[in-house]
């Protein structure tokens, strides 16, 4: 290593131990990234041996910053905002439980039919159980069902080809 180039680390090196307590003092009790970016630094000079850890006048000298994240007022904070977060999973969960049972129920309007496809969707059809009409609905009411029983483009699945009679 060239005589500069060590003169050029030394002086680095003692410019670290001149102001890190500033970066201390600044990131100490913050409530954001500079606490940890401050730590990091510093345990690297530590290691580095380009700091060293003493006692000042009986007191501690604050080898690393405080994450002041963990004060009572933010972690009351995290506790609420964990409790909705947990909150709103189960109500997810429950939506998804609810989405399954009605797409269960839209499965035998869903499956491939002989309607015309001609059709107006307006068209009322009558479904007969062993010749005697036990409902009507609307030939679109069995194309939506079709439509919102496919995976859409969106959610990566291919386009389903169609079967015959329906849109």
């Amino acid at each position: 290593m060239s005589a500069k180039l060590k003169a050029e680390r030394d002086e680095a090196r003692s410019i670290v131990r001149d102001i890190h307590w500033m970066a201390v003092r600044y990131a100490d009790n913050r409530k954001s990234y500079a606490v940890g970016m401050c730590n990091d630094a510093l345990r690297k000079a530590y290691e580095a041996g380009w700091l060293t850890y003493t006692r000042d006048n009986g007191k501690l000298d604050p080898q690393y910053a405080r994450d002041g994240l963990f004060d009572r007022e933010w972690v009351s904070a995290l506790d609420n905002a964990t409790a909705r977060a947990e909150k709103a999973e189960s109500a997810l969960a429950s939506s998804q439980e609810e989405i399954e049972r009605l797409r269960k129920a839209l499965e035998p309007f869903g499956r491939p039919n002989d309607i015309d496809p001609s059709l107006p969707d307006s068209t009322w059809l009558g479904v007969k159980y062993e010749d005697v009409f036990v409902a009507h609905c609307h030939a679109g009411d069995f194309r939506r069902a079709a439509r919102a029983l496919s995976p859409s483009e969106e959610q990566g699945a291919a386009p389903r080809p169609q079967h015959e009679g329906m849109e």
